[in-house]
């Protein structure tokens, strides 16, 4: 869905449950592929739908603490909003590098901030969602401060 993977289906007759609550109101594209011998394509195939729904479900995630433009210094805990949207893991980047992994809510992170010099720094959480089948990301940006 709109070049997404929402799922596969190795049986006949092929099928996956897609639930359209989880992207906007509107025009999206809905791709099927098909493989042989898991590797190469055969065939694609592509449809136009829309989307209406009353009550579209967006997950978000959020960093709750620090706040941005503010300063850290030593051990702290990088804090979320994000349990009310069940997500499935998140990961922590700093300064677009993969420092940490947490798979159950409340999605906190602690983190020395010894380990980077001082000047401006971006923290930036990923959150998983297994039934919207994307990331959503927030991101802050901190003064360190050691």
């Amino acid at each position: 869905v709109d070049n997404n993977f929402v799922g596969s289906d190795t049986a006949a007759p092929f099928g996956f449950a897609w639930d359209s609550r989880y992207v906007t109101n509107g025009q999206h594209t809905v791709k099927v592929r098909a493989y042989f011998g898991g590797y190469r394509t055969l065939k694609d195939a592509s449809v136009t739908v829309t989307t209406n729904n009353e009550t579209p479900l967006n997950p978000a995630i959020a960093i709750t603490s620090p706040v941005a433009d503010s300063t850290v210094s030593g051990t702290i805990t990088i804090s979320t909003d994000a349990t009310a949207a069940n997500f499935t893991y998140t990961y922590l980047y700093v300064d677009t590098i993969f420092k940490a992994f947490d798979s159950s809510a409340p999605f906190e992170f602690n983190f020395n901030t010894a380990t980077l010099s001082n000047g401006q720094h971006t923290f930036k959480v990923y959150g998983y969602h297994a039934q919207a089948r994307r990331f959503v990301n927030h991101s802050v940006t901190v003064t360190v401060s050691n």
